[in-house]
């Protein structure tokens, strides 16, 4: 009974790599832009080498059934400039594993028809209707191999069945066509397999890149560059703000409790933070996927509906937070509540040590009058503003004095502390 299951697992199937639903959306339009300018340049190539067949023809049936074979090689042809004008479409994304598939169930019918028309056809040129089953594997997905699969060996024994064959020469002729077609269908299964394992190893390569290994927020590269982009989007007409944390007295906390509780309150922080940006109404809000990134259509007029926060941890017991849609005023409010929240936060660490911190925060917002604006000009000045709190005594919200003089606060957050 033991060996039994190695048994089953002998002959079973290796699974593809799942995704998400999100995550396989991603992968379907890359396979998708991979594929469309395949099909085209395939498409491309068939219609200008198609009537060069027309000699190949000469050689099978001779030149006395080359006026009736002439217009059933050529019929092809303007099917194929159909296609290929498709796939200059819109739409070339979504059809073009249609199109592939059409073309090729295609092909096989005008190759079944000429054999048809040729004395012996089938017997001397089985093995050209056969040739499209070669290109099965191109296909994007095992479905589009099998229907094209399908199609064929129901185009090609109808051929046959018209032409008078008798079922032993049927299955002996069914024999090669279910042999291609089976080896196609499982070279396609076994590229899929590949192409899904190489676009996860990637997807997973690019998250060691652009996330922090500790908290599994954005590192510091990644919140550089994702906020270059923003910034440039951005091109000065909407207001935008940057907060910079740090944790308070973090040697202390090393010092006293250990490393260990240290990196606790370092992933503590990351986590409270981005639920309550993710939670917050002051900022917009986005889900798990795009709490890291900002949506890539920002260059859009309708950036301001989609632009998210991102929060990035810079180094050490430094995070950045960037508030994009968000003036000054909004993100001292942000980062008032995001400091009390903090303050609430207990350190467990699970063995027994129990502990509190708190965190000092730097306001930056975007100058529109500076050209030379940039997301590391922010940054000083968030951090001088954060250098400010550590020295005004810790546990507070400083902004950047540059920008005071151009906002207003309300009764919902204090104003800010300052020398």
């Amino acid at each position: 009974m033991s060996t039994f299951p190695r048994w089953t697992q002998l002959f079973s199937l290796p699974k593809p790599v799942s995704f998400s639903d999100e995550v396989e959306e991603k992968y379907l339009d890359a396979q998708r832009e991979r594929f469309v300018p395949f099909v085209r340049t395939c498409l491309i190539v068939a219609t200008l080498l198609y009537p060069l067949f027309i000699y190949w023809d000469f050689i099978l049936a001779g030149g006395e059934l080359l006026p009736h074979l002439i217009p059933v090689r050529l019929y092809l042809v303007p099917l194929y400039l159909f296609l290929l004008f498709l796939m200059f479409l819109p739409i070339a994304g979504q059809i073009c594993e249609s199109v592939a598939v059409a073309a090729l169930v295609a092909m096989v019918f005008n190759v079944s028809h000429i054999l048809l028309l040729i004395p012996d056809g089938f017997t001397i040129g089985l093995a050209g209707a056969l040739v499209p089953f070669l290109l099965v594997p191109l296909m994007p997905s095992v479905r589009s191999a099998l229907l094209m699969s399908s199609f064929s060996f129901v185009i090609i024994n109808g051929m046959m069945t018209l032409k008078g064959y008798t079922p032993v020469q049927m299955v002996n002729a069914n024999y090669f066509v279910m042999m291609y077609a089976s080896l196609g269908t499982a070279i396609t299964y076994i590229v899929i397999l590949t192409r899904r394992k190489a676009y996860a190893l990637e997807l997973n390569l690019e998250r060691m890149a652009t996330t922090d290994e500790l908290t599994g927020i954005s590192n510091r590269r990644h919140f550089m560059r994702e906020s270059v982009e923003v910034i440039r989007a951005i091109r000065y007409k909407r207001p935008l703000s940057i907060l910079l944390l740090d944790i308070d007295n973090f040697k202390k906390i090393n010092d006293t409790f250990g490393h260990h509780v240290g990196d606790i309150a370092i992933k503590l922080l990351a986590t409270s933070s981005a639920e309550f940006l993710r939670n917050t109404d002051i900022v917009t809000r986005v889900d798990d996927m795009n709490l890291n990134r900002l949506a890539r259509n920002t260059l859009q007029s309708d950036m301001e509906d989609e632009a998210a926060p991102m929060i990035g941890r810079l180094g050490g017991e430094e995070f950045a937070v960037l508030l994009p849609e968000t003036d000054t005023t909004g993100a001292y409010k942000v980062a008032e509540r995001l400091r009390r929240l903090i303050e609430e936060k207990v350190i467990d660490s699970g063995d027994g040590i129990i502990t509190k911190m708190t965190v000092s925060i730097g306001v930056a917002s975007l100058n529109p009058n500076d050209p030379n604006e940039s997301i590391n000009t922010m940054l000083v000045r968030a951090d001088h503003a954060l250098y400010r709190a550590k020295q005004n005594g810790r546990n507070q919200v400083v902004i950047d004095e540059t920008i005071l003089n151009q906002i207003s606060f309300d009764d919902d957050a204090p104003p800010p502390r300052l020398n």
